[in-house]
């Protein structure tokens, strides 16, 4: 289900979509991505995965990515992280780039929230942050 983007605002948002035939974007992104134009992004930690399939073109293998970056561009925001590229199987990618890429994550979303958690905290919350990730993205 897609949510609205006036719910952009947590500590982290995170859009993910695939891309479908030649660089497309499933059309039921539209409104949303339409709606995001009127929003101010400057101030959110925001980031994208974008999925493909290695058997289009090379160009427009996982568009969705640069559409995605493009929309939160637009809305004067700039990517939290790099964006996560996914091609194939998912599934297989999770131990290697994947839990990579989550790890990298919540590591500068817990440095940016280091203020709010005192020094001596600092390792307990993070293998607690660590811990609730899906079995795949554990250490």
């Amino acid at each position: 289900e897609m949510s609205s983007p006036k719910d952009i605002g947590s500590d982290l948002t995170i859009l993910a979509a695939p891309t479908y035939e030649h660089g497309v974007i499933l059309e039921h992104w539209q409104p949303f991505l339409k709606a995001m134009k009127s929003l101010d992004l400057s101030r959110q930690a925001i980031t994208v995965i974008g999925l493909g399939e290695p058997q289009y073109d090379d160009h427009y293998h996982i568009e969705s990515a640069n559409t995605l970056s493009a929309a939160i561009k637009a809305s004067k925001g700039t990517l939290f992280c790099r964006a996560l590229r996914v091609s194939g199987a998912v599934y297989s990618q999770l131990e290697g780039r994947v839990k990579k890429w989550a790890e990298e994550v919540a590591e500068k979303l817990l440095s940016c929230h280091s203020d709010r958690v005192p020094d001596q905290l600092g390792d307990e919350r993070r293998n607690r942050f660590l811990s609730r990730l899906p079995t795949g993205f554990q250490k």
